[in-house]
């Protein structure tokens, strides 16, 4: 999907791959709750390293990513494609994201979101009061700058995520005498050091970066949740039923997005014999059609449905 140069090409096609065929089968085997909200399979893509980290440490296009990645599958709010099969279908990442190269990566990842992200800044800093060579104290200071973007899958920019977090580590006691400490060690050997790992974590930058994760993921949380819709005039209700086409009256402008669920309750016109509190069926935007318009596909109950059964968005609760 990429040239030598890590430009896209046209290419379209991906062939099977073992963490692209094991993704694929754990889809086909998730169990979807359909009276929950839709949670969408996000994919986070490589980063874009500008943060001036020096070079030769660790490979700050993809470690971070696959961090994040393995972070956010500790979440409800989304399911993560893991990003061993993120990286089959990229290959050699590009110099930018081109959409037409994110449509590329979504069809074959069958993605609903991807997630592109920028280290702005990122550092570990060495601090040192007194005269180490006779007994004095020292720190390092960790330092991580994220900025991360969710896109859908129609290209639309869903919004971002921005962290900056600082960690100080101290350690115990004075230097004696020259002598290294543990936390020397660790800075002196952040390249032979895991990314990710416990030894990471326990680091000055390792605690910075997953603070700044942790407050990424919350931010991510409430992009990703329905967040309500706002219909003008009446209520959003079922606009027609033909066969199994159902349509509604509510689309772009009201902010629906594909995957959107809605409880559905009988109309007045559509109550003998049922009770206008109890939910009928479950139904999920398939297709966004205009600005107040969408097809919908049911989940449950599809052949209770009638013309102007009301809609509740799904989700919209933390």
């Amino acid at each position: 999907m990429t040239a030598a140069n890590g430009d896209p090409t046209d290419a379209v096609t991906v062939m099977p791959t073992p963490a692209l065929e094991a993704y694929r089968a754990r889809r086909a085997t998730t169990v979807d709750d359909p009276a929950s909200y839709y949670r969408p399979w996000i994919a986070v893509l490589p980063f874009d390293g500008k943060s001036g980290f020096r070079d030769g440490v660790w490979d700050l296009r993809n470690e971070p990513a696959r961090l994040l990645a393995d972070e956010m599958e500790r979440s409800v709010a989304w399911r993560v494609v893991p990003y061993a099969a993120v990286v089959e279908v990229v290959g050699a990442p590009p110099r930018r994201w081109e959409e037409q190269h994110l449509r590329q990566i979504i069809d074959a990842l069958e993605a609903d979101m991807v997630l592109t992200g920028d280290l702005l800044d990122y550092n570990m800093e060495r601090m040192t009061v007194g005269d180490p060579l006779i007994g004095g104290y020292k720190s390092y200071k960790g330092i991580a700058e994220l900025e991360v973007q969710l896109i859908r899958a129609d290209n639309q920019r869903i919004g971002n995520a921005h962290s900056q977090q600082e960690s100080l580590d101290r350690g115990v006691g004075l230097d004696l005498l020259g002598k290294p400490r543990e936390q020397d060690r660790q800075f002196a050997g952040l390249g032979q050091m895991e990314y990710g790992s416990k030894e990471f974590r326990s680091t000055a930058i390792g605690q910075a970066t997953i603070a700044a994760m942790d407050e990424v993921m919350q931010q991510l949380a409430q992009l990703v949740r329905p967040q309500g819709i706002q219909v003008s005039s009446g209520a959003a209700q079922i606009l027609s039923v033909l066969g199994d086409e159902l349509f509604v009256n509510v689309g772009s402008e009201n902010g629906v997005h594909k995957g959107y669920r809605f409880a559905v309750y009988p109309s007045h016109q559509h109550v003998e014999g049922l009770d206008p509190a109890h939910r009928i069926a479950i139904v999920e935007v398939e297709d966004i059609i205009g600005a107040r318009v969408s097809r919908v596909i049911a989940l449950s109950g599809g052949g209770s449905i009638g013309v102007g059964d009301r809609l509740e968005l799904i989700g919209i609760d933390p």
